[in-house]
């Protein structure tokens, strides 16, 4: 799912802003699926690199993005992602997955 992220958030999130343009599916799948292993065994600066690369390719990625706070907050990179959950958050604040990570870190892995 698409959602558009706020403007002001972008450069402040560590995000580069960039138009809500089809990136390449593939490599999204891949770095996500990465990402996901990478996370799972706990190798959180991979699982870091993993879920960037696949922002990369779909910057507005709800998953991807809530995959990549929670690889940062698990590093101990808080401020970091505080700004991601922020960043979502203030996107779509009704979101059940945005308001409880545990239940998104759940989804960003299935």
């Amino acid at each position: 799912m698409w959602y558009t992220l706020p403007k002001a958030c972008g450069k402040a999130c560590g995000l580069k802003e960039k138009k809500a343009v089809a990136g390449n599916r593939r490599a999204f799948d891949k770095a996500m699926k990465k990402a996901a292993s990478h996370a799972w065994n706990k190798a959180w600066p991979k699982a870091i690199k993993e879920y960037e690369q696949a922002v990369k390719e779909f910057p507005n990625d709800v998953t991807a993005l809530l995959g990549l706070a929670i690889a940062h907050f698990e590093a101990g990179h808080l401020e970091a992602a505080r700004k991601l959950f922020q960043q979502l958050y203030e996107a779509e604040p009704q979101d059940a997955v945005v308001l409880s990570p545990s239940r998104g870190h759940r989804r960003a892995h299935e």
